[in-house]
């Protein structure tokens, strides 16, 4: 009787705080989750990053073709998701193509010069192992999108198409991700700054830039954010599930979500390690509690521990059968710009992979968007190669900058007694981690804007979390200022994301 009461009297005071706060002027409302008005809105925001994808290049929606597996001359030129599908129809891993003889005649190769001297044809940044071709991409794509469409039309999606499809996943994801973020890490966040915080981290999201030049390499891109950002929604909404069976099927979607996020871009599923910070925290609560209900708890964590080991069981089982061990993901076989083996991990670029992924801006340009991107490295001299393409670090994009803001959010609020430890820890691990990736990602494979992305999704997060959480405290004037210096911010994100359209349509 007494938790029947204390529930009802919870209700009836979350009902009145709604209520005094629907009385203030519309501009102070702050985002209440209880509210149909807040979410109405949100829904309409969401609704409107899912019209925006349509926006870029919408005829590709329409854009496909029929898969024919008979015809080579036009099969050896498609994805190497479509071989990838054709591949899987015909019960086998590896790639139906056939090398050429010169190829397989050669010493080395996977040494571009060599194979350049002799002249030989092989497929162009595909992976070639014991005498057979096969795709290092990411299989979540094709389990997700290219085989569905497949068994509902008989035909195998363009890029274009792909890409497409994922972003609209990644609209919704991102949205849902977004607010479960702000729920727990930016509480009385103003409304209006909660939405127009939605609408720029969409834009430098990566997704615009990835539908405009739909290729294959930007499939993954997409695929990696949209199930990075299911995973961190369905953990995040499982953290603060009040019962225990909605909570435990929350978590085993985050982790098949964990699993796809692997088989999409593993880099990005690095980023997602932050997100372990809640786990713990729900771990030690309920050890600590006097209750200490084992069965709850054994069972909340089977229902993440048991889906994610089969995922890994299954990705490693996948990636011995092509390339005899389980950690191998097929990279160091690509037949593309040099010997992949040869990208090893060096202490000398530790500085360069952070110049390059964090503070390597746009250049200056006198036609509109008045911005454009540079390809430079700062090596250290007599280095080895490293691939660089157009490019600018996710200081670039504004809101990673503003995870910067995190120390102030953390200790600069004199009236807070106890620390958020959670949130600290998310935000730390979260920075900590985006420069492993980035220094793995450049030692690795280089720089362009689209292994720039496997990091600004995460940071955005806690830049714009930390933002909204210093426009929620202290006075009139204080919270007038931050309010002003996150509408600046917000504009000049969307500017950036949206401006990247008119630098790519210039190269």
């Amino acid at each position: 009787m007494k938790n029947k009461r204390k529930k009802q009297n919870k209700k009836r005071n979350k009902a009145a705080s709604a209520a005094i706060e629907e009385k203030k002027f519309f501009l102070f409302w702050e985002y209440n989750p209880k509210s149909i008005l807040h979410n109405i809105l949100f829904l309409l925001v969401a609704a409107l990053l899912i019209a925006s994808i349509f926006s870029v290049r919408a005829e590709y929606c329409d854009d496909k073709y029929r898969y024919i597996a008979n015809d080579k001359d036009f099969y050896i030129w498609q994805s190497p998701y479509v071989k990838q599908l054709d591949a899987f129809i015909k019960g086998q891993l590896h790639l139906d193509v056939e090398p050429s003889e010169g190829l397989l005649a050669l010493e080395n190769p996977y040494d571009r010069a060599e194979r350049d001297a002799y002249g030989v044809q092989y497929l162009w940044d595909h992976t070639f192992y014991n005498g057979k071709y096969y795709s290092y991409f990411g299989v979540a794509p094709v389990l997700t999108v290219h085989l569905p469409i497949y068994l509902l039309t008989g035909g195998a999606p363009s890029d274009a198409y792909a890409v497409v499809v994922l972003a609209v996943y990644a609209a919704v994801f991102l949205a849902l991700a977004y607010r479960e973020v702000m729920m727990r890490f930016a509480k009385k966040a103003n409304l209006w700054l909660f939405l127009i915080g939605l609408c720029a981290f969409w834009a430098v999201s990566g997704v615009f830039p990835a539908i405009y030049i739909a290729s294959f390499y930007n499939i993954p891109v997409v695929s990696a954010l949209a199930f990075s950002m299911a995973f961190i929604f369905f953990a995040f909404r499982a953290m603060r599930a009040e019962k225990e069976l909605p909570r435990c099927i929350l978590l085993v979607f985050a982790a098949l979500a964990l699993g796809l996020t692997v088989t999409s871009r593993p880099s990005v599923a690095l980023m997602c390690l932050p997100v372990f910070a809640l786990f713990i925290e729900y771990l030690v609560k309920n050890i600590k509690s006097k209750k200490r209900e084992w069965k709850k708890i054994i069972a909340t964590v089977a229902s993440f521990a048991v889906p994610l080991i089969i995922c890994a069981g299954a990705v490693m089982w996948y990636n011995a059968a092509r390339f005899s061990s389980p950690l191998d993901f097929g990279e160091k076989y690509q037949l593309t710009v040099n010997d992949v083996s040869e990208n090893t991990l060096e202490i000398n670029f530790i500085l360069p992979s952070v110049f390059s992924y964090f503070l390597y801006g746009f250049w200056h340009s006198e036609k509109a968007p008045f911005m454009e991107m540079g390809g430079h490295l700062v090596l250290p001299h007599e280095s080895r190669y490293v691939y660089a393409e157009h490019y600018a670090g996710a200081f670039a994009y504004v809101l990673p900058a503003l995870a910067m803001l995190f120390p102030w959010v953390s200790f600069g609020d004199r009236e807070k007694k106890e620390r958020d430890i959670t949130k600290n820890a998310f935000v730390i691990s979260a920075i900590i981690v985006a420069l492993f990736v980035a220094y793995m990602n450049f030692c690795k494979a280089g720089v362009n804007i689209r292994y720039v992305c496997d990091i600004v999704p995460m940071l955005s997060l806690v830049g714009v979390s930390s933002l909204l959480t210093l426009c929620s405290r202290g006075g009139k004037v204080k919270k007038a200022f931050f309010a002003a210096f996150c509408l600046l911010a917000f504009a000049v994100a969307m500017y950036t994301g949206y401006g990247m359209l008119e630098i790519l349509s210039a190269k």
